[in-house]
């Protein structure tokens, strides 16, 4: 390292791009501090030299989104017209800023070791997957799990490690069913089987039987919920056309939950099921 002085003047009526610099945060400081002239006062700056037009927009991005979040409309507008939107959109994710439909937590879903979803889900960000599972499936399966868990809104680290660990669950007991082209993975089943475990969950929760912030916990009140499905369920041929629509998913809720109570009073788990194609 070397130190060293970096010094510069300009006209304050120079238009702003014959000006040496731009001032990503802390304008009302500076302004602050302009209008006391009693003394000298020191100011401690982060100074980038010969930022490219990126690397402005990412800084200016990063920082805005950590206190006062820039709206969606504005962050598009800054970088729009940049020569390579797609890295920068990369960087916001590393930094842990939301940006379009792409935001840290979908990142951790798709990449992380302990993810079920690690490199199957369907979007840009996915470079090496197989594309499998629609972006839209994850996010409409976290969007309802804030609605039961409301608290974990703005703990995106716990709303994360309970989300995977309901989806451990599933699909280590539907291993053979897991990441293949199936029914069974299919986003209207995803949000009908996500929303069946959700609601059992959050009433073992209320019920103090489980602690909603220990994962390992939940991963086998989740286990247990789950041996009320049988798999033969997944694996029969439905008599109905799947399609990604509100009255598909409750019709596969539905069965679940008719499903569940044929196995625990022990009768013919098909018995009432309106999905299965099965001939008597």
């Amino acid at each position: 390292m070397d130190w060293g002085v970096l010094e510069f003047d300009f006209n304050p009526e120079d238009p702003e791009h014959l000006r040496p610099a731009l001032i990503v945060d802390g304008q009302h400081r500076l302004y602050g501090i302009s209008e006391f002239l009693g003394e000298d006062i020191p100011v401690l700056v982060v100074c980038i030299v010969d930022a490219s037009v990126q690397e402005q927009a990412f800084q200016f991005i990063v920082i805005n989104n950590k206190a006062v979040r820039v709206p969606t409309d504005n962050v598009k507008a800054i970088i729009a017209h940049l020569d390579d939107e797609e890295q920068l959109q990369f960087r916001l994710l590393k930094a842990g800023v939301t940006y379009g439909n792409m935001s840290p937590v979908l990142r951790d879903v798709n990449d992380l070791d302990a993810s079920p979803f690690q490199n199957l889900i369907d979007w840009p960000y996915n470079k090496k997957g197989v594309k499998l599972i629609p972006v839209s499936a994850i996010e409409q399966a976290i969007r309802y799990m804030k609605i039961l868990f409301e608290f974990m809104s703005d703990d995106e680290d716990s709303l994360l490690e309970v989300f995977l660990a309901v989806w451990r669950a599933v699909r280590n007991n539907y291993s053979e069913l897991w990441a293949q082209e199936n029914s069974f993975m299919t986003k209207v089943n995803i949000n009908a089987i996500n929303e069946f475990i959700m609601d059992r969950l959050k009433v073992i929760w209320e019920l103090g039987i489980v602690d909603i912030f220990f994962p390992d916990a939940v991963e086998r009140q989740v286990i247990g919920i789950l041996r009320l499905v049988p798999q033969i369920f997944w694996e029969t041929p439905w008599s109905i056309k799947i399609q990604d629509n509100a009255n598909v998913r409750n019709l596969i809720k539905s069965d679940l939950e008719t499903l569940a109570q044929n196995v625990k009073l022990r009768k013919r788990w098909s018995e009432d099921l309106k999905i299965p194609s099965i001939s008597e």
